[in-house]
């Protein structure tokens, strides 16, 4: 389902092309996300209309409707970090791959045309 998610490793890069996405697949209504943490506790984060969530190496990962590709980083410590385009570095990847926890999850703002 990674594939159809448009989630890809290249060069040791995570990177996000959602092209077999369709926006009917993005959530309806607001909801909440559940997953297994990097901690292996549950965790819940809160979803809007039009996004969708699963998880990568325990890190969540939102994609939400947009005219623009952008990747925002929340760290566990509080840090923000936007990245313009749909491929992440090699030193926040190899974070995730990890599962070090220091990645408190990804905003993926995606145009989906389909």
């Amino acid at each position: 389902r990674f594939g159809e998610l448009g989630l890809f490793v290249k060069e040791g890069q995570l990177m996000f092309n959602p092209y077999l996405l369709r926006k009917d697949e993005l959530l309806p209504d607001a909801g909440v996300f559940e997953y297994c943490n990097s901690k292996g506790t549950t965790s819940q984060i809160q979803l809007k209309r039009g996004q969708l969530a699963f998880t990568c190496c325990t890190t969540p990962i939102i994609y939400s409707l947009s005219d623009t590709n952008s990747i925002t980083v929340f760290y566990a410590n509080g840090t923000i970090e936007k990245i313009d385009g749909i491929r992440l570095n090699r030193q926040i990847s190899r974070m995730i791959f990890s599962r070090t926890g220091e990645i408190g999850r990804l905003e993926v703002s995606v145009s989906i045309n389909r």
